[in-house]
């Protein structure tokens, strides 16, 4: 019989270079609204790798990032993760 459960990565974990890479990216932006824009506008258009859509490439939220690409449920990790950590 097994002691302990199955470890499993947490999914929308993200370094903390991560997080601050992104927050110095936004650090301008105050209003919530706009800062979500933003954020979706980095991710996909401002960002020095864009993110893909890639069908069947369900990641991570730290791995979607890395990779810049993912189906929707990596994208929405990514986005909810990040908002989350830019208080929102």
């Amino acid at each position: 019989m097994r002691a302990e459960g199955l470890r499993v990565e947490d999914p929308l974990a993200l370094s903390p270079d991560t997080v601050a890479e992104v927050t110095k990216k936004l650090a301008d932006i105050t209003d919530g609204q706009e800062k979500l824009r933003a954020l979706r506008d980095f991710l996909y258009v401002k960002a020095d790798r864009p993110f893909e859509y890639a069908p069947h490439v369900t990641l991570t939220a730290q791995a979607a990032y890395e990779q810049r690409r993912g189906d929707c449920m990596a994208f929405s990790m990514l986005y909810a993760s990040l908002a989350r950590a830019l208080g929102l």
